[in-house]
């Protein structure tokens, strides 16, 4: 049986003005559709139009989710976005932040610490920040008030992708995770895809951002952190085709 789902796409118009619209697959029904808008207004992100309540108006909070076209969802990718949590947080730590997303479900089971002492341990500041976002993670899921799309957040290799944006010898990563070497690719090729989606994203939306307490110049610290591998041992030359190879099958 296909599985059922529904999905509410949010448009940004002139003035501030946008609309909704929802889309279902087979099997999907209307009340699940109505259920993400009315999750979608308790995170502010709806609100009734003022001349006429039976419309809906977008908040900074909804122009931003319609901007994040492409993550799992939306709305906890967006209030991930404006927690203040992430301010003071440096390239290589934003990085470390958001591999936290970058776990699905197949690759959570696979992952499994090795018995090797890892070599490195993620920082005070980003252990910290990472509790405090598991706290909203909690928050969004009670105004998600269900847990379909999932909200990811799996730190399992933010300490290894930490390391890897302060340019880390490959061969410390792959003794640090049980992830094979064509995994943690896979990992940090999703975490640099996240970023460069919040470098695009957060320039578009610098008034909504500032609407909502989010970090200045949020664009430029995803851009120097979704650049960061091109100083990692990852490019290294002698690499290319063996990481090529790897990324062609599948990883256990």
């Amino acid at each position: 049986m296909k599985s059922l789902h529904s999905k509410v796409t949010l448009h940004h118009g002139n003035g501030g003005t946008g609309k909704v619209e929802t889309h279902a697959t087979v099997g999907a029904t209307w009340k699940e559709a109505i259920r993400k808008i009315h999750a979608l207004e308790r995170a502010g992100a709806l609100t009734p139009c003022e001349s006429n309540t039976s419309l809906l108006k977008l908040q900074p909070l909804g122009v931003l989710i319609s901007r994040l076209q492409g993550v799992e969802n939306e709305l906890w990718v967006a209030l991930l976005l404006t927690s203040s949590v992430i301010k003071p947080l440096t390239a290589p730590e934003l990085a470390a932040i958001f591999s936290a997303l970058a776990l699905n479900e197949q690759q959570k089971k696979k992952f499994v610490p090795n018995k090797v002492e890892p070599l490195f341990k993620a920082p005070k500041r980003i252990q910290l920040a990472l509790e405090k976002l598991a706290t909203l993670r909690e928050e969004a899921l009670a105004l998600q008030g269900f847990d379909n799309p999932p909200l990811c957040f799996d730190t399992s290799v933010a300490a290894a992708v930490h390391a890897w944006a302060r340019v880390t010898y490959w061969s410390q990563l792959s003794r640090y995770t049980s992830l094979s070497e064509g995994g943690i690719v896979r990992v940090l090729q999703k975490t640099i895809k996240l970023l460069q989606l919040i470098d695009s994203v957060s320039s578009q939306s610098t008034k909504e951002l500032s609407a909502l307490g989010g970090t200045p110049g949020l664009h430029n610290i995803a851009r120097r952190a979704a650049l960061l591998h091109k100083g990692s041992q990852w490019k290294v030359r002698k690499r290319r085709k063996r990481l090529r190879n790897l990324l062609k099958g599948s990883y256990n």
